[in-house]
């Protein structure tokens, strides 16, 4: 059922947004990130594949939703309560 949904979904290119404040677009083969296809797990082996095998931990956060997200489906419609954090 979860591949259905994720089949239903229009993938749009998105853009990452480090710590540091770069931002990344594409992997190291030029692929460019989308929307319900790249996971945390494909950012990090960009940066560094050994740092994706011991560690990925990622926190999602919008500054656009693309149009079919829906908040309630992830989750997510409540108050982000680490948002100041």
């Amino acid at each position: 059922r979860r591949q259905q949904e994720l089949d239903a979904k229009v993938p749009v290119d998105i853009e990452v947004t480090m710590p540091d404040g770069k931002t990344l677009s594409a992997d190291k083969e030029g692929n460019n990130y989308q929307a319900w296809r790249t996971t945390p797990f494909d950012v990090a082996c960009t940066i560094s594949r050994g740092l994706a095998d011991s560690t990925c931990v990622a926190r999602v956060t919008y500054s656009a939703f693309v149009s079919d997200y829906d908040l309630a489906e992830d989750g997510m419609d409540a108050v982000d309560t680490l948002a100041d954090s």
